[in-house]
C-alpha cells in the first residue's frame, strides 16, 4: 500500500462538464473519496462545435460545478463543424491557453498529482508535461485513444515522414509521463512501439455511467416498443461506421420489424442525414442527444445496442467507452468491430460480434438476435450486466484511480531525492 495521500488532484481535459464525457463521473466519484479536485479545461463546444449558452469561447474563470468540482475554463476557438483546419486551430487554441491562461488561473494552488485525460489529439498532453513541471507533482496520462494511429480510422491520410515526425512527439510525451493509464489493454502495444521501450501500462477502463449501472431492475419494468429496435448513441464521426449503419439500413428496408435508431450529434450528421434522404430509407431515424439521466430508460427499451466502429488497426485496439454503459443497461449488444471491442463482448456472453465494416455480416447478426427466444436475448443482457459489474463498476474504479495516482506520487517522490541524493 502506498505511503502517499492522495489529497489534491489536477485533472486536465480538453472536455468536462456539462459536455458528457466518462471524466466527468470519473471526476465526481473521485471527488465522492475525499479528494479535491481542480479540472483545467476548455469551454464547452463539443459536438456541435458551438459554444453552449451562458459560456464565452474567449471567457476565463474558476467555477463550480453540481458535484463538487472545481473547474478552470480557459478561452478555446471552437472546433465548428469539424473540418480538419477548424479542429487544428481548436486543439492548439487548447493547448496554448491551457499553458498560458490556465496556469494564471491556477496560481499559487499546489496539487499531489496531475491525470490527463488523453483523448485525441494525445499532444494536447503537452499540457499535462508543462503543468507538472510548473506544480512539481507526478503526471499520470490515461490514454483513450492512439494517436496519430486514429487519424487513419477517421479517413485522414498522413505522409511517411509526417507519422514518424507525430510519433516523435507522442512518443515523447508518453516518456515524459510519470504513469501510463490504458482504458484498452491492447493499447500497451502500440505504446511501447511509439515509446520505443516497455511503458509498464496499467489497464484502467472507463466505468459504466453511474445511472445506468445503478438501475437493475428497469428493463423488466418497461415495455419494449413492437418493433426490433437496433439503437446507435453516441457521437455520429468519422470513426463510428455509419457507411455500414446505412448499408444494413437498406438492406432491411423491406423488413419492416426492424428500425435503426440514432441519437447523437456529430461532424456527419448532416451527410448521415442527406443520405438518408437521398436513399429513401423510412428504417432509421437520428434525433438528438438527450440529458444523461434520460439515457437508462432508452438503452433498456431497444431491443439491441450496437457498437460499431471502422476498420483499422488503432480502432482494433480499442474499446469504446460507450460499451461498458451498453453492457450494463442488461441489453443485448450487438457489436460490428474488431478486436478488443469483439474480444471482451464475446467474453462476457453479452452480444453478438461481426467483423469490421461488414453490413451483411451485420445484417445476419441482427436477423439472428431477433430469431431468438426472449429467454435467449435476457440471458445475454444479464451476462452483460454482471460484467460490468465486475469490471466497470463507478466507485470501485475510482478507488482504484486514486491507488494508482498515488503510487505515481511514492515513485515520482522516490525519483526526486534519488536525483537530490545523486
Amino acid at each position: 500500500m502506498s505511503k502517499c495521500k492522495l489529497q489534491r488532484l489536477l485533472i486536465i481535459t480538453p472536455h468536462f462538464w456539462p459536455e458528457t464525457f466518462r471524466i466527468n463521473e470519473v471526476a465526481q466519484m473521485v471527488a465522492s473519496q475525499g479528494v479535491a479536485i481542480t479540472v483545467l479545461t476548455g469551454q464547452p463546444n463539443y459536438p456541435e462545435g458551438r459554444v453552449y449558452g451562458g459560456f464565452r469561447a474567449f471567457g476565463a474563470a474558476l467555477d463550480d460545478t453540481p458535484f463538487g468540482v472545481i473547474v478552470a475554463r480557459v478561452p478555446v476557438i471552437p472546433r465548428g463543424q469539424g473540418s480538419g483546419f477548424t479542429l487544428l486551430l481548436s486543439y492548439f487554441s487548447f493547448l496554448v491557453s491551457s499553458c498560458v491562461a490556465g496556469a494564471f488561473l491556477l496560481r499559487g494552488r499546489k496539487f499531489d498529482a496531475i491525470l490527463f485525460y488523453g483523448v485525441s489529439p494525445i499532444l494536447l498532453a503537452a499540457t499535462g508535461l508543462w503543468f507538472r513541471s510548473l506544480k512539481k507533482a507526478p503526471l499520470a496520462l490515461w490514454v483513450q485513444d492512439l494517436w496519430p494511429g486514429s487519424l487513419s480510422a477517421v479517413g485522414y491520410r498522413l505522409s511517411p515522414l509526417l507519422t514518424r515526425i507525430l510519433e516523435f512527439a507522442v512518443g515523447l510525451i508518453y516518456r515524459g509521463s510519470d504513469m501510463i493509464l490504458v482504458a484498452s489493454k491492447a493499447f500497451a502495444i502500440d505504446i511501447g512501439r511509439i515509446a520505443g521501450r516497455d511503458m509498464r501500462c496499467v489497464y484502467h477502463p472507463n466505468p459504466a455511467e453511474i445511472e445506468v449501472i445503478n438501475r437493475t431492475t428497469m428493463t423488466a419494468a418497461l415495455a419494449k416498443d413492437d418493433k426490433f429496435e437496433v439503437l446507435f448513441a453516441g457521437n455520429l464521426g468519422r470513426a463510428c461506421g455509419l457507411d455500414t449503419i446505412l448499408e444494413a439500413a437498406h438492406i432491411l428496408r423491406t423488413t419492416p420489424s426492424i428500425k435503426f435508431r440514432l441519437i447523437g450529434a456529430g461532424s456527419r450528421r448532416s451527410w448521415l442525414e442527406q443520405e438518408i434522404s437521398r436513399l429513401g430509407l423510412s428504417n432509421i431515424t437520428i434525433e438528438n442527444r438527450v440529458p444523461p439521466h434520460a439515457m437508462p430508460a432508452i438503452l433498456s427499451r431497444a431491443s439491441a445496442l450496437l457498437v460499431i466502429l471502422t476498420r483499422s488497426p488503432a480502432m482494433a485496439l480499442s474499446f469504446p467507452s460507450k460499451t461498458s454503459t451498453y453492457m450494463a443497461s442488461g441489453t443485448p449488444l450487438i457489436v460490428s468491430a474488431d478486436g478488443e471491442t469483439a474480444r471482451i463482448v464475446e467474453e462476457a456472453g453479452a452480444g453478438l460480434c461481426v467483423a469490421a465494416q461488414d453490413a451483411t455480416a451485420l445484417v445476419a447478426a441482427i436477423k439472428r438476435l431477433q430469431s431468438m427466444p426472449e429467454s435467449e436475448r435476457a440471458a445475454m443482457g444479464e451476462a452483460g450486466k454482471a460484467w460490468s459489474r465486475q469490471w466497470f463498476e463507478p466507485s470501485r474504479l475510482a478507488s482504484d484511480l486514486i491507488g494508482h495516482l498515488q503510487g505515481a506520487m511514492e515513485r515520482y517522490s522516490l525519483n526526486k531525492r534519488g536525483s537530490n541524493a545523486g
